[in-house]
């Protein structure tokens, strides 16, 4: 699920425009969990599956040592529970939700053995995700990604607080990353997949900077080139590319460079394309390729700082 940021206006108006159900629904927010997207399979044959962002997990991947998590007795209880379930609806369930603990993200402490909270229920069957009220009631409490609050109306929902220490661990300046804010007893869905959800992250955990970074430019440069930057620029982040990482598993040395600066500038792009559509519309394509070029040199520099330094 492609979250949207509280202060994306113009995807905000869009949906209020063309589901008016959204403005005065019921909404929930959810403490956004900071560590890595981790997903579960469960067929109606009794076989189960897990898998990360980019696809299904072998036995022997280490990514983040997930086994730890699935191995725990209420992960153990609940897995089988939904085996008899799903054999029951002879169909199967998808359940994503977020792998955290020791060594997966530093920002926010949540305890050092690695734990699964899920906050999504998917039927690959009828391409449906459920409602977050019946995620809510099909999922134990220790399963699922803790609740921060009920909203009536997105104007209400919009000034959740999202600034407090993580529920899963609260102590003074464990501050958690932010909180996910959705409609309560629907989900509204485009033909396209695109799911209505927002995200509000605290300054700390921003995957956009304030302003740009500081970059060098030859004076000749031409004036949509430098516009274009100034623009893409502030999502050249240590953030994004802590995400990124979080999808994939840690780089283990140099000879994986090369992939995870595909999958950084890939991230880069579809988040500043997502939130500015037109923003390359006036360059041609000399101007683009430099645009890019340079994009490519500032996420160079933060992943080979990252790989080399931890």
């Amino acid at each position: 699920m492609k979250l949207r940021n509280h202060y994306d206006s113009r995807s905000l108006t869009w949906w209020l425009t063309w589901n008016l159900g959204l403005r005065d629904a019921k909404y929930v927010a959810t403490e956004k969990l900071h560590g890595a997207n981790f997903s579960t399979w469960v067929m109606p044959n009794g076989t189960v599956k897990y898998g990360k962002r980019s696809g299904f997990l072998s036995e022997d991947e280490s990514f983040f040592r997930w086994k730890e998590a699935v191995e725990h007795e209420d992960f153990v209880a609940f897995i089988d529970a939904m085996k008899h379930r799903t054999a029951r609806l002879r169909r199967s369930l998808v359940f994503y939700g977020e792998l955290f603990g020791g060594g997966i993200q530093k920002q926010v402490d949540y305890q050092p053995q690695q734990c699964v909270r899920f906050f999504d229920v998917y039927d690959p069957e009828k391409n449906e995700y459920w409602a977050p009220k019946d995620v809510y009631e099909l999922i134990p409490e220790a399963l699922r990604v803790p609740h921060v609050g009920f909203y009536n109306g997105i104007n209400e929902a919009m000034n959740a607080q999202h600034e407090f220490p993580t529920l899963l661990n609260p102590r003074e300046g464990n501050t958690c990353e932010g909180v996910v804010i959705r409609p309560w007893n629907k989900t509204y869905q485009t033909e396209a997949d695109k799911r209505f959800a927002i995200k509000k992250k605290n300054d700390k955990f921003k995957e956009k900077a304030k302003v740009p970074r500081a970059r060098k430019e030859p004076k000749e440069m031409p004036p949509e080139v430098i516009a274009a930057l100034d623009i893409i620029i502030p999502y050249v982040t240590p953030q994004r590319l802590s995400n990124v990482i979080s999808h994939e598993g840690e780089p283990q040395d140099m000879t994986e460079f090369g992939k995870f600066l595909r999958l950084y500038i890939q991230d880069v792009r579809d988040e500043c394309l997502q939130e500015n559509p037109h923003f390359h519309d006036s360059l041609g394509k000399k101007e683009a390729e430099t645009v890019w070029k340079m994009v490519g040199a500032h996420c160079s520099a933060i992943l080979k700082d990252k790989i080399i330094n931890g």
